[in-house]
């Protein structure tokens, strides 16, 4: 059940992600669009490094023991500290090779959505223990559909004024 629970709430997700790019995509120039796409792949390639096999990790710690709060705990300040460091480490980076300033903004925006992401997939780790999926898949669609929601109605916001959209568009 946990399982068809995820492939479901997966399909949505694709959905509601496959929205939201045709959003971006919709209102960036292509200029800025391939910004948009250098900042996420940069960031995610220090994502990778930091994940550090660490999810599965907690599943199995987790799954022997699944009322054990500290290994909960260790786990998400593990997650928090080495994506932290690795954030730290790429904000570093662009600033030594001299990246645009809004481009350092940006990606430290998406280094923080990240590390949000990170903690996440540690409650995640908790509640597949637990077998408790349903309220985990819930919980991101939930999520996903309100990005959505924002999204579209900053861009209805920005689009509907010219001024606001060149002070906004790169953030």
């Amino acid at each position: 059940f946990s399982t068809l629970i995820q492939y479901v709430g997966r399909g949505f997700q694709i959905i509601l992600a496959a929205l939201t790019i045709k959003l971006v995509s919709n209102f960036l120039s292509t200029n800025d669009y391939g910004i948009y796409s250098s900042i996420t792949e940069y960031a995610l390639f220090f994502s990778v490094a930091a994940n550090l096999g660490i999810f599965a990790n907690v599943i199995r710690r987790m799954s022997v023991n699944p009322t054990d709060g500290k290994t909960f705990i260790n786990a998400l300040y593990l997650r928090v500290i080495t994506g932290m460091i690795f954030f730290a480490f790429g904000l570093f980076s662009l600033l030594v090779m001299g990246s645009g300033f809004l481009f350092v903004v940006c990606t430290a925006l998406f280094f923080g959505l990240l590390l949000l992401d990170f903690m996440t997939s540690v409650c995640d780790g908790m509640l597949q223990a637990n077998y408790m999926m349903g309220r985990a898949t819930f919980a991101l669609i939930v999520g996903r559909l309100f990005v959505l929601v924002i999204l579209y109605a900053v861009i209805q916001f920005v689009g509907d004024s010219p001024s606001l959209a060149g002070d906004f568009r790169g953030i």
